[in-house]
């Protein structure tokens, strides 16, 4: 994949006094942001913590569904869910490890591609290769 140019991204937050934020962006529903509870927070606003969370597994699901699309792998279901640590060091706190279990389903003779697809989408996945952390992807593929 080659891009002629950049490619441009604009969020708009808004802080309300209820000591969250809003985040728009052009014709995209608004998102209600804050500290998660850990830091004085809601557990109802969408905390950077899970924003990213959020962003490296929805990257990931689409570079890999791209890279499926383009190599005719037919995918019957895909199911993650990401987890992150949050650890104390001596510069301050950081994400120490970010963990996305995978469930994807395809035919029985099709699984060791999907899992080589998975291994390219992990390494031209824009958000992983952002973070410090490498993100570990287990997965598991099950026949349909």
């Amino acid at each position: 994949m080659t891009f002629d140019n950049a490619h441009r991204y604009d969020v708009t937050l808004d802080w309300n006094e209820a000591d969250c934020g809003t985040l728009t962006a052009a014709d995209r529903m608004p998102i209600v942001v804050g500290p998660p509870p850990d830091f004085g927070g809601k557990d109802t606003w969408w905390s950077p913590e899970h924003m990213l969370l959020a962003a490296a597994s929805s990257c990931l699901m689409a570079t890999f569904l791209s890279i499926a699309r383009r190599e005719k792998l037919v995918i019957g279901a895909y199911h993650a869910v990401a987890h992150a640590t949050v650890e104390k060091t001596s510069s301050g706190l950081v994400f120490s490890s970010i963990v996305i279990n995978l469930r994807l389903k395809t035919e029985a003779h099709e699984a060791t591609r999907a899992a080589s697809v998975m291994e390219k989408a992990k390494r031209h996945c824009i958000v992983g290769n952002a973070l410090k952390p490498a993100i570990e992807v287990r997965l598991d593929v099950t026949a349909s």
